[in-house]
């Protein structure tokens, strides 16, 4: 991998999230389109490991899941195993975090809106 400055980077980072997973609820909207919810659960798993195809809406997270970590993921897989492509967690961020990258000027992220129930 190069840096901006031309220059090989030879370290790589990883981010593993080490907090306790949490629940996706309701009224979290997954299916395959807005008019195409999959009703028949062709895109879930039996045992709720993936919630759906996609995410159609902000996320709604049991609060009770959340263990006060900067850096949280969900217990729920969204997305198709099919190829190369896996189903995948999606990441969350602590409003104290978010607030450090702003501090810090940090640049090439994008959040959305969560909510706990």
């Amino acid at each position: 991998m190069r840096h901006k400055t031309g220059k090989v980077v030879e370290e790589w980072h990883q981010l593993v999230v080490t907090s306790k997973p949490v629940d996706i609820v309701l009224p979290t909207r997954v299916g395959e389109t807005p008019f195409n919810l999959d009703e028949q659960g062709r895109h879930r798993c039996p045992l709720k490991h993936v919630a759906g195809l996609n995410r159609l809406s902000e996320l709604w997270l049991k609060r009770a899941g959340n263990d006060g970590s900067d850096w949280m993921r969900t217990r729920q897989l969204i997305g198709v195993r099919r190829g190369v492509l896996r189903p995948e967690e999606q990441l969350l961020i602590s409003p104290r975090l978010y607030r450090l990258l702003l501090a810090l000027k940090a640049r090439r992220f994008e959040v959305e809106l969560a909510h706990w129930v």
